[in-house]
């Protein structure tokens, strides 16, 4: 179900959302005419009881951020799986590769990863985001799970040095200082 809804596209989207409430998770739509709901192409299948995701990553390579995104993800599919292809996509479209290098979902040679990857905790202030750190050996359906998705989740890909500067939602804020 892509773009704007009338009458019957309502009820698609109140099934989907009753959908992914059964699961956890908590789905809002924007204004009809809006970008990120124009681009929402997630779908619940009733016949085979699965949600289908559009999902959204936003690799944060320096300054820059390159968005790659996916159509029609089984929540029910690795998220490390999925990721992969878009690494190995990026590796071959990027002429500065040192720049990806750090995506790579290998571990550095004291074996931590060099790469995080979070969802944004939603209604939070606009000046104090909180982050979810994501465990990319988990399925969709179980990251998603206790989550506010706008529309599709939006995964951030940031290397590993730079994690501190996202504030995890799962910590609480004394012990971040």
């Amino acid at each position: 179900m892509r773009g704007d809804f009338g009458r019957d596209g309502r009820r698609a989207l109140d099934a989907l959302a009753s959908t992914c409430a059964e699961r956890g998770v908590e789905v809002r739509f924007m204004a009809s005419g809006m970008k990120r709901r124009k681009a929402n192409t997630t779908r619940a299948n009733r016949a085979s009881d699965e949600v289908f995701w559009r999902c959204e990553w936003s690799f944060h390579i320096g300054e820059t951020r390159v968005a790659r995104a996916d159509d029609g993800v089984s929540e029910r599919v690795i998220l490390s799986d999925v990721y992969a292809a878009h690494v190995k996509a990026l590796t071959t479209e990027t002429e500065d590769k040192p720049s990806v290098a750090a995506f790579k979902p290998t571990p550095d040679v004291d074996g931590e990863p060099t790469f995080v990857v979070f969802l944004e905790q939603f209604d939070t202030p606009a000046n104090a985001k909180r982050w979810y750190a994501v465990n990319m050996n988990q399925t969709l359906a179980s990251a998603l799970a206790g989550k506010v998705v706008m529309e599709f989740p939006t995964f951030h890909v940031v290397p590993a040095s730079a994690a501190a500067a996202f504030a995890r939602a799962d910590v609480p804020v004394s012990a971040e200082a």
